[in-house]
């Protein structure tokens, strides 16, 4: 039967045939298993393209919801729903997606609501929806599984063809974390929520929804896509114990999550890490506080502790917090996050360092005893693989610098979290990274700035001079294998980039550049090679609008402007010379074209012309050797 009910994301939920048709109640139930498929979504990057119909997740995601009935036990639909809004990507006849709901039996998978363009990334989308499960297919328990891309903290569901409000270019519209909590309170809450995505097991978003959900299953890591078939796993098991309590479904999702057991499907793979949290152990006393109350007390000491020496301090937390980096494919580079037990457990050691090191080590030590994956604990249960040893549950975000933490894709969102509403550890993650303010009181610098272009565009600047073997790098570490955040290669240089709507800019003080020619052996202009680069880039084609200015004792003393389009894949540079020179922009294959160079060789001619000599003088004493051995004889 299908359904009209009115939405608004700009269409409705209609019968094609009679838009007067009613879904009736049906008889209460044990369970409603609630899958939101945002299966219109992009592999990589949204680009100006429509067309996403390709892109790998929705693949998996409609092999799993075809594959959902197969193995559904007989007779076990009439204690279980199952009920799938599934959103499709670009057809020739809808070139914004659409999306059909459907209700999954043992007999088969029926089609119960079509929709036109539909915005999975807007809340009032999922709040209809489960409105919608909890009023036509009641149940004494309710399950929800969030089934695409994850951004702990920052997000969930991204809907290519829904504008972000802020990333105009490069990700489309996103379920918040705020905005799945309102949703969630409004419609009653749930008791087991499924985060099939990346980066769910975040300390934030368990926060968050501690008054809405009872269990949650998610995965601090980045993920396969195994995650996108676990609702198979679910559904199957629940189908042969339609009785299950919330404890033991949700300890059911756990297990099947560590090894697929009926979807024929990468030959029995698991998620990279997958954990089992419960929520309602967040405010239950230990021996006199719970663990929102030792995290808030902590994060009070940490600011303290910052405060009272902040220089010296401010360093051995930095030093801390590189310890706890673990492999950049558990985390991605710029997701700002860390392993919560890892971090505290690294953090104890120097407590005999602090002024409040006393204090510090009790409730470090009491957070670990309470988030310290145990069958009866918050984390229930946790497991990962073996290159993700340091993984505990729990990512929490801590990054390494203002620009990556504050413009995360919405301005100043991390202030409006529970966490940083109820603590005080956005507090010390600000104090510990405060915003860079340029001093525009400098007497002489460079300036270089990139204007409203899209955001996953890159600004660089290189400081290139022949007694370098490196070029001295200025911008985001986006080049690195690891880490995250600013890289300043010369003292006093500057970085900004709002990473929302496209402006970077980037100040290298003339007094630093005069200190660096001073040492060299025969003062020489210096070139900066200018890098755009777009290898990342989310839009197909854009204009790139630089402005480089020489500014002397706050007036412009030389200013030049280059304009140039870009295609998605490439990388631009031009040079700039302190005789106040600019070459025009070229494409080049790598951001490394710079060649690397030792004694004023090219690095690879070095490398030769060293191995060259060494088997030359091999030579040299293997005849050498010979002709006295020859002689001893005579």
């Amino acid at each position: 039967m299908l359904v009209s009910l009115s939405l608004q994301v700009d269409s409705y939920w209609k019968n094609p045939e009679s838009q007067n048709d009613v879904v009736y109640p049906n008889t209460v139930k044990n369970w409603t298993m609630m899958l939101y498929f945002c299966a219109d979504t992009r592999s990589d990057y949204v680009t100006s393209d429509l067309n996403n119909s390709g892109n790998g997740l929705y693949i998996d995601m409609l092999g799993t919801l075809n594959y959902l009935d197969d193995n559904l036990q007989a007779g076990s639909s009439d204690f279980i729903n199952i009920i799938a809004l599934f959103d499709y990507p670009w057809t020739d006849f809808h070139p914004y997606g659409y999306a059909e709901m459907y209700e999954i039996t043992s007999t088969g998978k029926n089609r119960i609501a079509e929709l036109d363009r539909t915005n999975m990334g807007d809340p009032q989308t999922l709040e209809d929806f489960i409105t919608f499960c909890k009023t036509n297919y009641p149940a004494n328990y309710y399950s929800l599984s969030l089934i695409d891309h994850g951004r702990g903290y920052a997000g969930f569901c991204y809907d290519y063809h829904a504008t972000h409000p802020y990333w105009a270019y490069a990700l489309g519209d996103c379920l918040t974390v705020q905005e799945i909590d309102t949703v969630l309170g409004n419609t009653g809450g749930v008791d087991i929520l499924c985060l099939d995505t990346c980066s769910g097991g975040s300390f934030e978003v368990s926060w968050q929804f501690i008054d809405e959900v009872d269990y949650l299953l998610a995965g601090e890591s980045m993920q396969w896509n195994n995650a996108l078939v676990h609702s198979v796993e679910m559904a199957y098991n629940l189908s042969c114990n339609v009785g299950y309590t919330p404890f033991q479904f949700a300890q059911s999702a756990f297990d099947c999550a560590k090894k697929i057991q009926v979807y024929p499907w990468n030959n029995g793979g698991r998620w990279k890490s997958n954990s089992w949290y419960d929520l309602t152990q967040f405010d239950v006393l230990g021996a006199s506080q719970n663990v929102m109350e030792i995290f808030s007390d902590l994060s009070d000491l940490l600011l303290d502790e910052l405060n009272h020496n902040y220089t010296t301090n401010r360093e051995l937390f930095i030093e801390i917090r590189n310890i706890s980096t673990l492999d950049e494919k558990a985390f991605s580079t710029k997701s700002m996050m860390v392993d919560l037990y890892d971090f505290v457990n690294n953090l104890l050691p120097y407590c005999d360092q602090f002024y409040y090191g006393g204090p510090i080590a009790t409730l470090g030590s009491e957070l670990l005893t309470k988030i310290t994956p145990n069958t009866a604990a918050i984390v229930r249960g946790e497991a990962h693989d073996s290159r993700y040893d340091g993984l505990y549950g729990f990512s929490v975000c801590f990054p390494d610098s203002y620009d990556m933490y504050q413009g995360y894709l919405y301005p100043n969102f991390y202030e409006g979290l529970d966490i940083s509403l109820n603590t005080k550890w956005d507090d010390f993650i600000l104090r510990l990274f405060p915003q860079l303010n340029f001093n525009i009181n400098q007497f002489e610098f460079w300036e270089f700035q990139l204007n409203l272009i899209d955001p996953s565009v890159g600004l660089h600047v290189f400081l290139e001079h022949e007694t370098l073997i490196n070029p001295i790098h200025i911008g985001l570490n986006e080049f690195a294998d690891f880490g995250m955040g600013v890289e300043l290669g010369l003292d006093g240089a500057e970085f900004y980039d709002d990473l929302l709507f496209g402006n970077s800019m980037i100040r290298i003080p003339s007094e630093s550049l005069n200190s660096f020619l001073m040492k060299a052996p025969s003062p020489t202009e210096i070139t900066f090679k200018v890098v755009v680069n777009a290898t990342a880039a989310a839009s197909a084609s854009q204009m790139v609008n630089l402005t480089v200015k020489h500014v002397n004792n706050q007036s412009v003393v030389w200013q030049a402007n280059k304009l140039s389009t870009f295609e998605r894949g490439q990388t631009l540079i031009c040079k700039v010379s302190t005789n106040e020179e600019i070459t025009d922009f070229e494409i080049i294959d790598s951001p490394f074209d710079t060649p690397r160079t030792i004694l004023g060789l090219p690095l690879k001619w070095f490398i030769v012309t060293v191995v060259g000599c060494v088997v030359l003088l091999a030579i040299i004493f293997t005849i050498t050797f010979y002709l006295k051995k020859k002689k001893s004889r005579v």
